[in-house]
């Protein structure tokens, strides 16, 4: 251990502890991660990963809770780009997928836990919840279902969306983009199955429900 990494100020240390600890619990997982590797790792003695954390899944529920805000954070500014509502899905889409190669250990250590940790358990499903409350949002604005239906679709959207990052994650060799365009295809192209409520931008609704002649819905 260096001089140089003892001195840290306290708050610069927790970060470097965090990330630490976000890598090993990507790689190893929840259970077979131990506190000892990850003060190893860390450069620093297991008393003072200690002074920052009282347990390893103190540790763990801060590198959930981080990389949950990060996922939330990108998503939600995809969803809040202006346009169309199909382009939204689009840009959330790819907002995922992109976060599987800028970000793997976040990636990881949400979709990938082995922990049944009811604590753990609550922050993963809260980013679950969250995502698929994005995407009933777009479904319900552009449809007729009340939000209680928009919310169960979205859960189904996000459970598919989630499905193809994982896939991702697993093979770096996938077109990121052609993947990304195929899932928002299928997302779009299945809400146009859905009553059109008549709110969206000329020819930006889903397809089904587009008339086969004469103008686009107001």
């Amino acid at each position: 251990m260096s001089p140089a990494t003892r001195r840290l100020p306290r708050a610069e240390r927790r970060r470097q502890l965090v990330a630490t600890a976000m890598e090993t619990f990507a790689a190893r997982g929840y259970n077979a991660a131990s506190m000892d590797e990850t003060a190893e790792a860390a450069d620093v003695s297991k008393p003072v990963l200690y002074q920052h954390f009282e347990s390893k899944l103190d540790l763990y529920l801060v590198v959930l809770h981080q990389a949950a805000d990060s996922l939330a954070e990108r998503l939600s500014a995809a969803i809040e780009l202006p346009g169309s509502n199909k382009h939204r899905i689009q840009a959330t889409v790819r907002a995922l997928f992109a976060f599987v190669d800028d970000h793997p250990h976040e990636f990881s250590v949400l979709f990938r836990a082995d922990s049944y940790e009811p604590q753990a358990l609550r922050v993963v499903q809260s980013i679950r919840l969250k995502m698929s409350h994005m995407i009933g949002d777009i479904v319900q604005r552009s449809t007729e279902l009340s939000w209680n239906e928009a919310l169960v679709v979205g859960r189904s959207a996000m459970q598919m969306g989630e499905g193809a990052a994982v896939a991702l994650s697993e093979d770096p060799d996938l077109n990121r983009d052609n993947i990304a365009e195929v899932i928002s295809d299928v997302l779009w192209t299945g809400f146009g199955g859905l009553p059109y409520a008549g709110e969206e931008p000329d020819g930006n609704q889903p397809s089904a429900d587009r008339p086969a002649d004469g103008p686009s819905h107001d």
